[in-house]
């Protein structure tokens, strides 16, 4: 149920497939929010390690969900998205699990919400390098669709850009307003991992709303610690995947051309990049990813 207060209520909710420390560490710092409104939640996806009932035990208030198998962040996150709003929640926030949050960010994305918000993140920083930004979320090229990912790799000082309104951001911490989801709904469960919050950032902007980042709200991510760590084989097999089916639903006929042209180019530098690495496996699925990914449906 909703709890009384007068501040907007706020249902967060993690979303995890095994890495049992990580999941521990991340509600560790989240329930120390200083947020006065708010109900916490867990989405497993089907993890073999005993996360949901070792989170359940030390956190017996958070709201436990097991899902049968793995169906990736996205449909995890839309589970979150549905069940806060059916709690009734005015905001729903969705987070990875490999991820620690600093006690004032909820309350810092709170309040900067308006009418024609349709999500609001914080900034993210590498979890190995706590200054150093991971995102802000970016621009979104009109041609290519491609995003220009401004300050990662750099440090930003919060106060000179404390409220930044983008086109996209990422899917592992977002804050999203009921009226969000009564407008366009949440994640497409058509995704995996990867892509799928381009998706949504593309869908809330043609709906007419706004994205913002709030630089003085901050958490920390261990960055593709999920999917097996950048380049590893279940990484670059979803993220070619995901884009294939991105692209295929959201490319315009006049940028059909040039999208085409970009990420053969694209591809052609991921594969010199993997057999430079020796990452022959990882090249292998990430061909087998594209080849899926054109064989899943839609057109381009």
């Amino acid at each position: 149920m909703k709890k009384t207060n007068s501040s907007p209520y706020v249902f967060a909710a993690v979303v995890g497939w095994n890495h049992y420390n990580d999941t521990i560490e991340c509600f560790t710092s989240l329930i120390k929010s200083d947020y006065p409104n708010i109900q916490y939640g867990y989405i497993d996806n089907a993890s073999t390690d005993g996360a949901p009932e070792k989170t359940k035990k030390i956190f017996p208030s958070v709201h436990v969900i097991r899902n049968k198998e793995n169906l990736g962040f996205p449909t995890g996150a839309d589970i979150a998205i549905q069940y806060g709003y059916k709690l009734g929640a005015d905001f729903i926030f969705v987070i990875n699990n490999d991820t620690t949050v600093a006690p004032d960010m909820i309350t810092r994305l709170v309040q900067c919400d308006d009418e024609l918000t349709g999500l609001i993140a914080p900034i993210i920083y590498y979890a190995a390098s706590p200054k150093i930004i991971w995102s802000v979320g970016g621009r979104v090229n009109r041609f290519t669709l491609e995003v220009n990912h401004q300050w990662r790799g750099r440090m930003l000082d919060p106060a000179s850009h404390e409220v930044l309104d983008q086109d996209f951001v990422t899917g592992c911490a977002l804050l999203i307003p009921r009226r969000t989801v009564d407008l366009i709904g949440g994640f497409d469960r058509g995704y995996f991992y990867y892509y799928d919050d381009m998706d949504l950032s593309i869908r809330v902007k043609r709906s007419g709303l706004n994205i913002k980042v709030v630089t003085t709200a901050s958490i920390w991510h261990k960055v593709a610690a999920t999917s097996g760590g950048q380049d590893g084989r279940t990484e670059r097999y979803w993220m070619a995947y995901s884009s294939v089916v991105f692209f295929k639903k959201h490319a315009k006929p006049g940028q059909i051309p040039i999208i085409i042209v970009y990420r053969l180019a694209s591809a052609l530098k991921t594969t010199i990049r993997l057999i430079i690495k020796g990452k022959h496996e990882s090249l292998k699925a990430y061909w087998k990813g594209l080849y899926d990914g054109f064989h899943a449906g839609g057109s381009i």
